[in-house]
């Protein structure tokens, strides 16, 4: 359901994260001087946890009647983001230097799009329970 604010937040979430297949989230050189560009579609393990937060992200929207199983699931590509931060970390530590590019905020927004999504269930969940007690 479109009304309600945390799947405005999921959708956020799913179009920052396809964004950082496109663009670049760190550039850096290797020991030999060869510039490298980090984007999300650096190797297959990037590839299949970058889509597959952006496609959880796009069907939690749809999950509206059932939030516990919503919650759930927003939790899961949070968790699926991070793990996703810490192997970009682990291909930059491979680079020699470098620096971090503005579009590596894109993944600071989905992590804050889906904390937000999370909290806008919750509070869907905590009024419906609230509102069955009063009749």
């Amino acid at each position: 359901m479109l009304q309600r604010i945390q799947s405005i937040w999921l959708l956020l979430a799913a179009a920052c994260i396809f964004l950082t297949m496109q663009f670049s989230t760190y550039v850096g050189a290797h020991a030999d001087g060869v510039m490298h560009m980090l984007k999300g579609k650096e190797n297959i393990l990037l590839v299949i946890i970058t889509t597959m937060v952006g496609i959880v992200s796009l069907i939690t929207i749809f999950l509206f009647k059932n939030r516990k199983l919503q919650l759930r699931i927003v939790l899961l590509a949070l968790f699926l983001e991070l793990i996703l931060v810490f192997l970009y970390y682990k291909e930059i530590s491979k680079l020699e230097s470098g620096a971090f590019s503005i579009s590596a905020l894109l993944h600071v927004g989905v992590v804050v799009f889906l904390l937000l999504a999370a909290k806008g269930i919750t509070t869907d969940d905590k009024l419906i329970k609230d509102s069955s007690r009063l009749r």
